[in-house]
């Protein structure tokens, strides 16, 4: 009986030796979740969101580390929407935004229609396999070297208005740079088809102005159209952040 009670005091004693430690450690726990509760969790917020640029050489003047700090670009180089299919199939994990101007060369080997069928099964198929990605088609720029390629632009442009306007897409209209449906002379590089160093300028702002309508960001009222383009120190087919095929 006493050997019994003696053990009762001997765990009693190792007992009251523990408590405290234990006692000091929940109140160090505790303390911890009540600090992860007031202070935001930086690593989190500071995460931009991933922005995918997809498209012909046009958008390789654009300077994807300053279109905008409100999301992270990375551009791609794809000429055709065959280049395009090919292009997002070897993406592993989807950007929070796919941006894809792509449609200015199939036009003039292709009909409209057979230019808004092919994109539209490329939209289609990156919703069913990444539904919460959100889309941006850039529609045709204008172009005065075929009066032909212009027209066969502007009836895409119509087309992919119409035909996805119950999709959840967004686009970037660029019919600021015309005047009455007529291409701005200043906006074309001498070709009459390529953008001038002003219609890069305008074509980087046209998507910026999407992608923040689409992230819900305000434009900043002092935007400056300039720095969104590249005109020295990367060359054409230049690497920016992220891959770019070569041209060819």
């Amino acid at each position: 009986m006493k050997h019994h009670f003696n053990t009762i005091q001997d765990e009693t004693r190792s007992l009251k030796t523990q408590l405290p430690d234990a006692l000091d450690e929940l109140r160090l726990t505790k303390a911890k979740v009540d600090d992860s509760k007031t202070k935001p969790n930086l690593t989190r917020e500071s995460v931009k969101p991933t922005v995918y640029l997809v498209g012909t050489s046009n958008i390789q003047g654009i300077n994807e580390d300053k279109l905008t700090t409100a999301a992270q670009i990375t551009k791609f180089t794809a000429y055709t929407l065959d280049d395009t299919r090919k292009c997002i199939s070897k993406f592993n994990h989807p950007p929070d935004i796919m941006v894809l101007h792509v449609l200015t060369n199939d036009l003039k080997s292709k009909s409209p229609q057979d230019c808004v069928k092919e994109l539209g099964d490329i939209i289609l198929s990156m919703q069913q396999k990444w539904e919460s990605m959100k889309i941006i088609v850039s529609l045709t720029t204008p172009r005065s070297d075929s009066l032909i390629y212009n027209t066969n632009g502007q009836i895409i442009n119509a087309l992919m208005k119409q035909s996805f306007s119950e999709v959840n897409i967004m686009f970037v209209d660029h019919s600021n740079m015309a005047f009455g449906g007529d291409p701005t002379p200043e906006m074309l590089a001498e070709d009459k088809f390529h953008l001038s160093t002003k219609g890069i300028d305008q074509l980087a702002s046209n998507i910026k102005r999407t992608i923040h309508s689409t992230l819900g960001v305000p434009l900043s009222t002092r935007q400056n159209l300039s720095r969104s383009h590249i005109n020295r120190g990367r060359g054409r087919g230049s690497r920016g952040r992220g891959r770019q095929t070569t041209p060819s």
